[in-house]
């Protein structure tokens, strides 16, 4: 982009910080995250911090990931909580676990996504009595989770399927559509990863 003269911003670094973080390049995540100041003027928002997060979290590196949070000036921001809930579900740090709860909760506590993120935690690493007793809250505070959809475009039509109770009329036309897609490229020796 410099090459070609693009002018950076707050934006362009979102999908850089993403990359040293799923390519395991702290060191490299941190100069790009210190250029933004130094370098482009750019003041880091809670969604860079969250990507430091995240970048230190996948490294393993949960105690500087805290640290880090602890020091910023984003730290009463839902996304940085987030992200290193999810660091610590990757490593399954139990005390950091319950401290970015308490955090996470304290922001927003009527979200039904962060319970399902944190029940999510909790039952990667088998802490099912924790998991019963998130769900348990959830339901006795009335907070409902929407089920997830997908939604298709056909001959500018939109369809929504709807996860565990999908009663669309034509589901199973497009689930053989989709089974169809993903053929074409296995038929070539291309395996995606669709774990996530």
């Amino acid at each position: 982009m410099l090459d070609e003269g693009f002018r950076t911003n707050h934006v362009t670094f979102l999908p850089i910080l993403a990359a040293c973080s799923h390519g395991g390049l702290v060191n490299k995540g941190w100069e790009y995250f210190t250029s933004m100041t130094r370098d482009y003027g750019i003041q880091p928002k809670g969604k860079h911090y969250a990507s430091m997060v995240d970048l230190l979290g996948r490294a393993g590196r949960l105690t500087d990931a805290y640290d880090f949070v602890m020091n910023s000036p984003c730290k009463n921001q839902l996304v940085v909580w987030g992200a290193l809930l999810g660091a610590c579900k990757i490593h399954g740090n139990v005390d950091l676990v319950k401290i970015a709860e308490k955090n996470f909760f304290e922001l927003e506590p009527r979200s039904a996504g962060k319970y399902v993120v944190l029940s999510n935690a909790y039952a990667s690493i088998c802490l099912w009595d924790n998991v019963a007793e998130i769900r348990s809250v959830m339901n006795e505070s009335g907070v409902k989770k929407e089920p997830g959809h997908s939604m298709i475009e056909i001959q500018r039509e939109a369809h929504f399927l709807l996860m565990e109770h999908n009663t669309h009329e034509k589901a199973g036309e497009l689930y053989q559509l989709i089974e169809d897609l993903t053929r074409v490229p296995k038929d070539m020796w291309y395996l995606p990863d669709i774990s996530n």
